[in-house]
């Protein structure tokens, strides 16, 4: 966070305090190819790679190895700049570990734009708000765990499991931003609802495992199919409740429709990536 500034000035010189204490020495590199809070120093990078890479290096080191070689033959600015994430991370673990921190500065914005929501309502809905929270939570969970099931024998299951939960949120609260600003919803029709539940059906069909391998149980799934639907079932009524208080002139079946079209659009994403 001291680096991204999330919550603070951005603090480059702390957070490569912060990784060197925590061990995190790879992590540390691209700091010295950028000059990012410590003078730029590619002898320095090229020592910590060597004095912490395995004899056998993975895919990540690899990378970092072609880093530095590279800082090393630019001779003059402009220098190029290195992401740990987008440029050097390639382990499942590294990987994972930077769509945690993605996540959790997600987490941490969407959190502060509903605070400055909840400021321009009546507090007298408040409990409303709340128990929308609350379902909120429980149904990006149930929707998580889903997906990380659907890919309990895969490699990517930690990433499939934090794509969901992010696109639940995101779509979350682009409506609720709807509802509180503009006091209704986009444009519906009732005859989505027909076409919308059966894509949504269509689409949660589709996402079942092809390849079940030696950790995948068929009961297992069921539950966690069933427990994602009674948490999306808590989660509609709870809007509902939520739109009536804060705007009368929405109807239930408008949100049922703009609901199942935030369904339909996390069920295509996982499709698309499954």
């Amino acid at each position: 966070m001291m680096w991204r500034g999330i919550g603070q000035a951005p603090d480059p010189a702390s957070a490569a305090r912060c990784l060197a204490r925590a061990n995190r020495w790879h992590e540390i590199i691209p700091f010295y190819l950028n000059g990012w809070g410590v003078p730029r120093d590619v002898v320095r990078a090229r020592v910590i790679l060597e004095r912490t890479s395995s004899p056998d290096p993975d895919l990540t080191e690899q990378r970092l190895a072609q880093a530095v070689d590279t800082a090393q033959a630019e001779a003059s600015p402009p220098f190029r700049s290195w992401d740990w994430c987008k440029d050097i991370a390639a382990t499942t673990l590294d990987v994972n570990h930077c769509l945690a921190v993605d996540r959790l500065v997600a987490d941490w914005q969407a959190s502060l734009a509903r605070d400055h929501l909840f400021a321009e309502l009546d507090p007298a809905v408040a409990p409303l708000w709340d128990a929308l929270d609350d379902a909120l939570v429980a149904w990006v969970s149930a929707e998580s765990d889903l997906a990380y099931y659907r890919n309990i024998d895969g490699t990517l299951r930690d990433a499939a499991a934090m794509a969901a939960a992010q696109q639940c949120e995101s779509l979350h609260d682009a409506l609720l931003q709807q509802l509180v600003r503009h006091r209704k919803l986009p444009p519906t029709r009732d005859a989505e609802v027909a076409r919308l539940a059966a894509a949504v059906r269509a689409l949660d069909a589709a996402l079942a495992p092809r390849d079940k391998g030696i950790q995948f149980d068929p009961q297992r799934y069921v539950a966690y199919r069933r427990a994602r639907d009674s948490a999306w079932t808590r989660y509609q009524k709870a809007w509902i409740a939520l739109a009536a208080a804060v705007a009368p002139d929405v109807t239930p079946s408008e949100v049922n429709i703009a609901l199942l079209r935030e369904r339909e659009s996390v069920a295509r994403a996982q499709s698309e990536s499954h």
